[in-house]
């Protein structure tokens, strides 16, 4: 900065002086400060007030407060929907957070409500009496049980790893597809156009699903998915070759289940969040799962073609 060596003196009346007093006091700047700025055209923007400051204090609790729910969540898996409200309300409490209203996004059903829809579909699939045989057996009174435990099995399968972008759409049409190929080798041709359906709704959600999705499958897509792959399945009698191909959800399922037991421990569940949880990538963890897909699908057809 160059040195000020010129002196300049002006003559103010009161009102003036006391003018000038205010509005360098309120920029937090002296007097000659205040009138170098105004020289070299800047005007000085006043000084927010202590009160400003304290609200940008509480805006960073908060800040931090919310990042400590998304960590207990990432660690956990869920959101403590009972905790996040204590911390709300005592916020409320506080006098640091206001609520002006409240917009319910939407009303998540119950795990009771949806197992019995699951159970629902199961049976109305019964009802209809095209499951009679299964690998080569007559079920009997057993069709019901069969259908029900393979509907709530696959439906679960489906929405358990509908976690990551494209990764439940993208499996079930890998199997879909797999499912057609092996029939088309069987010479079951009454099964394939259900399986081109199913082939066709995951291609064309996975337009929109794929990374980064733009649309979610949520309850409702992995239902569909879900009970249409199992009564497909069921319908053709391919049971054996059907839970080869959609092995990867299984084994995921089985991996939750153990950790539920205590048996295994993660850190995040299902297996999918663990992997990236560890640091591999949600794209590379998506491809590897449809990878190991491909390859079961492919292992069965061989079978079929070579030993069978």
């Amino acid at each position: 900065m160059r040195s000020r060596r010129i002196k300049k003196q002006i003559w103010l009346n009161d009102e003036e002086e006391y003018i000038m007093k205010c509005k360098s006091q309120a920029v937090g700047m002296n007097a000659s400060d205040y009138i170098r700025h105004l020289i070299v055209g800047y005007k000085p923007k006043e000084k927010p007030s202590e009160q400003f400051y304290e609200e940008i204090k509480n805006i960073r609790n908060i800040g931090n407060n919310i990042n400590q729910i998304a960590r207990i969540a990432n660690a956990k898996g869920v959101i403590d929907i009972p905790h996040l409200k204590k911390e709300i309300d005592k916020l409320v409490e506080e006098g640091k957070v206001e609520i002006i209203g409240e917009v319910p996004i939407k009303t998540e059903p119950g795990e009771l409500e949806k197992i019995i829809c699951q159970i629902l579909l199961g049976v109305l699939l019964g009802l209809t009496g095209v499951v009679t045989t299964i690998g080569g057996f007559n079920l009997g009174i057993l069709a019901f049980p069969v259908v029900i435990i393979a509907i709530l099995g696959c439906i679960n399968c489906v929405n358990l790893i509908d976690g990551m972008d494209g990764l439940a759409a993208g499996i079930v049409g890998i199997a879909s597809f797999a499912c057609c190929c092996y029939l088309y080798l069987c010479g079951n041709m009454a099964g394939i156009p259900v399986f081109i359906i199913l082939t066709g709704l995951c291609l064309g959600f996975l337009v929109f699903n794929k990374y980064p999705a733009s649309i979610f499958m949520g309850d409702t897509g992995s239902f569909v998915l879900g009970t249409g792959y199992a009564a497909a399945v069921l319908i053709s009698d391919i049971p054996y070759f059907g839970v080869l191909a959609l092995g990867v959800p299984i084994a995921s399922v089985v991996v939750s289940l153990l950790h539920r037991a205590n048996i295994i421990k993660l850190p995040v569940e299902p297996l999918h969040h663990t992997l990236n949880h560890y640091g591999m990538s949600e794209r590379k963890i998506v491809l590897s799962y449809w990878g190991v897909t491909v390859l079961l699908c492919v292992i069965g057809i061989l079978v079929q073609l070579y030993i069978f």
